[in-house]
């Protein structure tokens, strides 16, 4: 029969993931993972499937955070002895924190916005356009034209383009 990854915890460990699941100021996840850790710990190692009623949770998530505390609290062991208080606190929560995320790359360096944002505070007219403001066409045939981008669409350049305007606009004050 299969058996579920046994944890563990120390009673300093046990001490910290307590306050951390009664925490309201640390963020919903965090304070749910500390809870789940308990929870098994606490229930005697019990399947995921039984564990993850409690939390309105799918049996991946339990299973998938029962392998990441039983990986990362090998090395929280280690430091438990070397660590100060706060240090210690702290190795505990980002053993309950997500792994890095790879994500898409970015297809535009910041230079390139950084050229874009520059470019758009100049003045078309003085670019030999007839017009008074840029718009996201212009914007962007300009910026292949100088080289500063292979390609990029018209879309694209009019959300670079509308957060730098929020951000440099005087914000409005409500009465």
């Amino acid at each position: 029969m299969f058996k579920p990854v046994e944890l563990r915890v120390s009673e300093k460990q046990r001490a910290i993931l307590i306050g951390l699941s009664r925490s309201r100021k640390e963020s919903h996840r965090l304070v749910e993972r500390a809870k789940l850790i308990l929870y098994i710990v606490d229930s005697g190692n019990e399947s995921s499937l039984k564990v993850k009623e409690p939390f309105s949770s799918s049996e991946k998530w339990v299973k998938q955070w029962r392998k990441r505390w039983s990986v990362r609290q090998a090395g929280l062991a280690e430091q438990e002895s070397t660590l100060s208080e706060s240090a210690y606190q702290q190795a505990v929560r980002q053993a309950l924190e997500d792994e890095e995320r790879s994500g898409a790359p970015a297809l535009y360096r910041a230079e390139q916005q950084c050229r874009l944002y520059e470019l758009a505070c100049q003045s078309p007219q003085a670019l030999g356009y007839p017009l008074s403001h840029w718009d996201s066409k212009r914007l962007r045939l300009e910026l292949i034209k100088r080289g500063i981008v292979k390609d990029i669409s018209v879309s694209t350049v009019a959300r670079f383009w509308t957060c730098t305007v929020e951000h440099l606009a005087p914000k409005k004050r409500e009465i």
